[in-house]
């Protein structure tokens, strides 16, 4: 019942056409785009926030390559990878970073996971937010 009532305020804030997620296959309902990211977080304004990435302009990347190369320690992005949303969590150094999604967390021991064939660290870059949290 809380998921429910949470998925209707999401709804709400973002004014989704309920239709839009009943019509949907059940592991596609509660897809969110990049522009309802943006509207939940200014809804809420618990952070501030920046985009690093679009997919007009910024050279293409995977998400392994982006990792290693586009961030900083001590901070946190949500990323947008195909129809993929996730929060990342950058530790003290590059190389201590976690995945968060509805799958549960990944790190970099499970690199061979996330490098298979239609793993996350294959796909490409679309969208990333950087939470500021200074």
């Amino acid at each position: 019942m809380q998921l429910h009532a949470f998925i209707a305020e999401v709804k709400r804030i973002c004014s989704i056409d309920p239709r839009k997620w009943h019509n949907v296959l059940p592991k596609q309902q509660g897809g969110i785009s990049f522009a309802h990211t943006l509207c939940l977080l200014r809804h809420y304004n618990t952070c501030s926030f920046e985009e690093m990435a679009t997919s007009e302009g910024v050279p293409k990347t995977n998400l392994l390559v982006w990792l290693k190369k586009n961030t900083t320690p001590k901070s946190s992005y949500i990323v947008h990878v195909g129809k993929q949303v996730f929060l990342v969590d950058i530790g003290k150094s590059k190389s201590q970073w976690k995945i968060y999604d509805q799958g549960g967390v990944q790190s970099k021991k499970d690199l061979d996971i996330l490098k298979k064939k239609g793993g996350y660290g294959r796909k490409m870059i679309k969208r990333v937010i950087k939470i500021n949290t200074t």
